[in-house]
Order: C-alpha cells, then structure tokens, then sequence
C-alpha cells in the first residue's frame, strides 16, 4: 500500500498554480492513502488567503473563498488528518535540535514518523521545502523531488 504525507509545501499546490502542482497531483491520485497533519488544514487556507492579498500570485477574494471551500471538503474526503499529540510535539522538539527546520515543519515530519512507526516503511513524504527535504530524507524516508515556487 502507498501512502502519501503530504506536508503544507505540498498540499499548498494542489490549490495554487505554482510550480510543482503536477507532481503533488499524480502523487496524490497514486498514492492509497494520503496523510496530513491536522495543521496543515489552517495552514493551506492560510497560503491560498495570502496567495489573494500578493501580486505575484494574483488569485481575488472571491476564488480564495471558493478554495476555502474546496479544501475543506478536500480535507474531509481526502486526506487521513493526523492529530498533533503531546508524543508528536516532544518528537517534534528533537527534530529541530538535529534539523536546520522551523517549528511546524518539525511537527509535519514528527507526524509522519508517527505514522511511518504505526504502519510500516511504505510512507513517501511529499514536501517542497528544500530544509524539510533534507530532514526527512535524513530520518529515512524517500522524498520525491517537487519543484517549489
């Protein structure tokens, strides 16, 4: 069975047109399984809102209210949500004292190894963060090259 983790960077594109998106895409209809954490929900609504406020990115209000919807619903049907533990933050702590990562990537790749430790090595992690790419790659995972913005 495949199963996908499909951090923020990655399940960003699946709503923005940026480099990247068909990959997450092809990734995401051949995985069996996809997997987020429960953050990364706020977090793809919170990069599609910006995506409306920027001009390099020009989406309006009303179709960032529209993706708002379709990720919710998204989020529902489609992604497995990962709940964020007292286990998964302690694990998070550690990986950022070995990793060059921020404090939510360190949850998304904490979340994964959870996951990985529950049910087997077959997890591919999704990421387009070059720090996050490296961290999992170097916590054993395999990590498909996803061009980032």
């Amino acid at each position: 069975m495949t199963i996908g983790y499909f951090d923020t960077s990655a399940s960003a594109k699946l709503y923005l047109d940026e480099p990247g998106r068909v990959e997450v895409r092809a990734h995401l209809a051949a995985c069996e399984r996809a997997v987020a954490s429960e953050i990364a929900f706020t977090e793809v609504v919170s990069a599609v809102y910006r995506a409306s406020r920027r001009n390099s990115n020009p989406i309006t209000t009303d179709e960032a209210q529209r993706l708002d919807s379709r990720i919710q619903a998204d989020f529902r049907e489609r992604f497995d949500l990962e709940r964020v533990t007292s286990e998964v933050i302690d694990k998070a702590a550690s990986l950022v004292a070995r990793h060059p990562i921020r404090a939510f990537d360190a949850i998304h790749l904490a979340t994964a190894i959870a996951v990985r430790d529950l049910i087997g090595p077959d997890v591919l992690f999704l990421t387009s963060d070059a720090r996050l790419r490296l961290a999992a790659l170097a916590e054993g995972f395999t990590v498909p090259d996803i061009p980032s913005a």
